[in-house]
């Protein structure tokens, strides 16, 4: 039986015995990533490993795929404050930690804590009973029309029920005939994703194109830098529009929710700077009759699974949406097992914490090229 959130041992108990690791990695992509900002052929990043009470928590530290990061650089930090500070207080202290870098510290917490009660994280962190499973967009990156037909024909039979379109390396006339082309076979939810880069008179003189394409949403196709401006941008468009890049915490996303006539918002466990901060966002939004959507952001296993454990939060509010978790593919190595998946759904595997297991082989390969 689950133990109950009083019966978990308290913090100044569990962090005597508590172990951390910082381990990086650095994966080459099985298939090119290419979206607005860049074709990214690697990855790399952070596993952050706890362990106490004969259980492990497992969090990841994943920049922008476009950033380039001091990687080494990177884990000397967070070891120094993982070192320095106790958990609670990295948790609790704002400043201390960048947010990709707490979201991964709040993981391999949350995570290890929800192991030592026997529950998923998710479950841990709301104190919710939450469904299984969570449905899953398909993601299309490629710039071919022929190779979009393709794939949107290929999703739509094995059961896909959204897709969204990475968008913005060329003009938005390009980027619509994409969009076309998997109207012309999927007849399901289409989203587009244009990372901020989109020219906003072009955008809105393609309006009517876009009303004819029957969008769910377009992810931040623009910066918002001034709220007043985006709002008349906003009301021009015949298209939802969801915040994205600008979803960095509650208090951010409740200001957006409250000023914009958005009804969308695309939630990043890595940019908020956790799963508790997930939920704290996922709540807000619900209070102001819009719908929350989790992302991942093209990380390993570690944080994918952290990820779909935040999109099972989202049951707490309302029926789960298609998430943004289909990014597996681009991987050949994983640092853990994965989540059950098929016909475009995610399932909770079981055994407490994030469901999965941490590959022992693959970590020790990983410390091999860090000469640890």
């Amino acid at each position: 039986m689950r133990a109950k959130r009083d019966e978990i041992p308290p913090a100044e108990l569990v962090e005597p015995e508590l172990t951390a690791e910082v381990v990086p990695y650095r994966l080459p992509l099985r298939e090119p990533y290419r979206w607005a900002k860049g074709l990214n052929r690697l990855r790399e990043g952070l596993l952050v490993i706890f362990t106490a009470a004969n259980c492990r928590g497992i969090g990841e530290v994943a920049f922008g795929p476009h950033e380039k990061r001091d990687l080494a650089g990177d884990k000397r930090q967070l070891e120094a404050c993982l070192g320095h500070y106790k958990v609670e207080q990295l948790l609790s202290e704002s400043a201390v930690l960048h947010p990709r870098m707490r979201a991964a510290v709040a993981s391999a917490w949350y995570s290890l804590g929800a192991q030592i009660a026997g529950c998923a994280m998710s479950e841990f962190v709301t104190g919710a009973q939450l469904e299984e499973c969570v449905p899953v967009n398909g993601l299309i990156v490629a710039e071919s029309l022929e190779d979009i037909e393709q794939q949107a024909l290929e999703m739509g039979r094995a059961g896909c029920r959204a897709i969204k379109l990475k968008c913005g390396s060329d003009s938005v006339a390009q980027d619509i005939e994409r969009a076309r082309a998997i109207r012309g076979v999927f007849d399901g939810l289409l989203r587009l994703d244009a990372n901020e880069s989109w020219d906003i008179r072009e955008m809105v003189a393609h309006g009517d194109t876009f009303a004819e394409l029957s969008l769910q949403y377009i992810e931040q196709p623009f910066p918002i830098t001034d709220i007043a401006a985006a709002k008349d941008t906003v009301a021009a468009l015949p298209v939802p529009i969801a915040i994205d890049e600008s979803a960095t915490s509650a208090a951010v996303i409740d200001e957006l929710l409250e000023k914009l006539a958005v009804q969308y918002v695309i939630l990043k466990p890595a940019r908020l700077g956790g799963p508790d901060r997930v939920w704290e966002a996922i709540q807000k939004i619900a209070l102001r009759g819009a719908r929350g959507i989790v992302t991942n952001s093209l990380e390993t296993s570690v944080g994918l699974t952290c990820a779909f454990e935040c999109a099972r939060m989202l049951g707490v509010v309302g029926p789960i949406p298609c998430c943004g978790l289909g990014t597996a593919r681009f991987f050949d190595t994983f640092p853990t097992t994965l989540p059950k998946s098929d016909n475009f759904s995610m399932q909770y595997q079981g055994g407490g914490g994030l469901g999965v297991m941490l590959d022992d082989v693959i970590l020790n390969s990983l410390r091999k090229d860090w000469g640890n």
